[in-house]
């Protein structure tokens, strides 16, 4: 009889230590899972940011292009100046 018990006693442990282990490989997949999604928003916020930095610097080319050609018009309009008078 005491060697039933021991028994006994010993499966409940192992079913115990089974359920434990299963429930922190669960626990594990979830927060695979979770830091999986997080790393998926921060490539997509890094995307974001790249396309808004891309037009910015675009928007900053343009207007650096229209400045040089109101600066080439007004070097062209004193040489034109100097060479009139």
């Amino acid at each position: 009889m005491k060697n039933d018990s021991n028994t006994d006693s010993q499966d409940t442990s192992l079913d115990n230590s089974l359920q434990l282990a299963l429930i922190a490989s669960a626990l594990t997949t979830l927060a695979d899972l979770i830091a999986t999604f997080a790393a998926l928003e921060a490539i997509d916020e890094a995307r974001i940011q790249n396309e808004a930095d891309k037009q910015a610097q675009e928007s900053l080319e343009a207007r650096f292009k229209t400045i040089e050609d109101q600066l080439k018009n007004l070097e062209d309009e004193i040489q034109s100046l100097k060479s009139g008078s």
